[in-house]
């Protein structure tokens, strides 16, 4: 019984956490958000395009970020079929179609030789708990 109560007050404790969690990440987030706009607005920027405010004793950076060009794969085909490169620059890949895989299996469903090599072919998983929020008594019918 004891172990009961113990296990009761900590998942009572683990509910009211996991409540100021989201709240205060809330919080921060509106905070967050407020001082970027802040930064934006009246930060000055540096050689390399990052903003800076000063705020009392601190100093707020937004910094900028480029990510690296991606190459269009519809327009890169496009400019190599226009270029007459296309069979130059592409490549045919071989995969299996699970669907053509699973019709041929339904044709031959009377082979019970077939049918058990192809069930060995299958990847079982182990299973995975996860701990889900608690929820109060009353409310599971079982």
């Amino acid at each position: 019984m004891g172990t009961q109560v113990n296990v009761e007050r900590l998942t009572k404790e683990y509910l009211s956490h996991l409540d100021h969690q989201k709240k205060l990440e809330k919080m921060t987030g509106e905070l967050k958000e407020l001082l970027k706009k802040a930064i934006e607005k009246e930060g000055e920027p540096d050689e390399s395009g990052h903003r800076w405010l000063p705020a009392g004793s601190y100093l707020l950076k937004l910094q900028k970020s480029q990510g690296q060009p991606k190459l269009s794969r519809e327009a890169a085909e496009g400019w190599a079929r226009t270029k007459g490169i296309w069979d130059k620059v592409s490549e045919t890949i071989e995969v299996l179609d699970e669907d053509k895989l699973m019709a041929y299996m339904y044709d031959h469903q009377a082979d019970e030789e077939l049918e058990e090599e192809f069930q060995e072919l299958y990847i079982r998983p182990e299973p995975v708990y996860s701990f889900i929020r608690p929820i109060e008594q009353e409310d599971i019918p079982y």
